[in-house]
């Protein structure tokens, strides 16, 4: 089977109900932000501000473009890689949608308002990066469907073979683009300068 086969058989039996169902969850997290954040939900908030926090004190030091890129990429990897093994549980990938939209935008939003979650969604990395989360959430909510209807154990490794191709093929390929933008990026905005706040 050529790649070019191989992505049109992958094509014609992924769900894509389930794709456009991963995006509304996921951005039905990200209009919750501001909502969790006003009535300080602490249990909610917990994860997404020590995600913050690390993520700000391993940028604040000077890191190589391979330290970076190897750190963007392995953490997306490992983050979508649990949305699609969450299928085996049936209910979970549907709520890593939604909190994964709400982390994201809980991080934004305390750095920089609505404004700061608009421009994270639209930028070159979020094209690339959302499509593979959600290539992922399909792949584990097909896995969910298979075991929610009873069917037999060989239809259902069948279909965690399926998302397993479906993240090799897509969501992978979408992760590694992605992060070689985001280190450049990174990598090419001058840091803060320190101590402008003095004023004589």
């Amino acid at each position: 089977m050529t790649l070019f086969q191989t992505y049109q058989t992958i094509f014609s039996q992924i769900d894509w109900r389930f794709f456009g169902l991963s995006a509304i969850i996921f951005f039905c997290g990200i209009l919750s932000a501001p909502y969790v954040i006003r009535k300080n939900i602490t249990f909610l908030i917990k994860y997404p501000t020590w995600i913050q926090v690390i993520l700000e004190r391993y940028l604040s030091q000077e890191k190589g473009a391979v330290s970076l890129f190897t750190l963007i990429f392995s953490l997306n990897m490992l983050s979508l890689s649990l949305d699609f093994l969450a299928g085996w549980s049936v209910v979970l990938p549907f709520v890593f949608a939604f909190l994964t939209g709400l982390n994201i935008a809980i991080i934004s939003y305390r750095i920089g308002g609505m404004l700061a979650i608009f421009t994270l969604l639209f930028n070159p990395v979020a094209i690339l990066e959302l499509p593979a989360m959600w290539f992922a959430l399909t792949a584990g909510m097909q896995l969910s469907q298979a075991i929610w209807d009873g069917r037999e154990m060989p239809a259902v490794l069948a279909q965690f073979y399926f998302g397993i191709d479906i993240f090799i093929h897509l969501t992978t390929p979408l992760l590694l683009i992605a992060a070689i933008i985001e280190t450049a990026m990174i990598i090419a905005t001058p840091p803060k300068a320190e101590g402008n706040d003095d004023s004589s």
